[in-house]
């Protein structure tokens, strides 16, 4: 049996690691199981103290997908907190408050895909953040 491939093993060594940071349980569990069923490894976290536990524990999460209006760590400055540590961490920011959102000093590492999203559209935005190299940008 030992030839015999596990799919299973082989997605958790091959597929890529997902960091999932949001504060809102119900989206928070419709954004893990799009990922999951796209085949990627995912890890979520209720806010930003968690996320950043996960990410120091976790070196093999590639992505991190992250509500920017969260309560005391927002998206933004996780992102700076992760990005200072792994500087080749994608980030994919996600947010229902696209002006407030815009408005918010910082610095961006990646793109943010607007709530309310559709499963294919996350999944479709995951796909594209780790394909594209690493970047950062001040808003306009």
């Amino acid at each position: 049996m030992g030839d015999v491939l596990d799919f299973q093993a082989y997605l958790v060594t091959r597929a890529p690691a997902v960091l999932i940071v949001e504060n809102d349980a119900d989206v928070r569990d419709i954004a893990e199981s799009a990922l999951t069923d796209a085949g990627y490894r995912v890890l979520a976290a209720a806010d930003g103290m968690a996320a950043f536990r996960l990410l120091e524990r976790h070196p093999e999460i590639r992505l991190m997908f992250v509500d920017i209006m969260m309560p005391r760590i927002n998206g933004l400055m996780l992102a700076d907190m992760a990005r200072m540590r792994r500087p080749a961490l994608r980030i994919l920011y996600t947010t229902g408050y696209g002006d407030a959102a815009r408005r918010q000093p910082g610095y961006r590492y990646g793109k943010t895909l607007a709530k309310p999203y559709r499963p294919r559209q996350l999944v479709a935005a995951v796909e594209q953040a780790l394909r594209a190299p690493p970047e950062w940008r001040c808003p306009a």
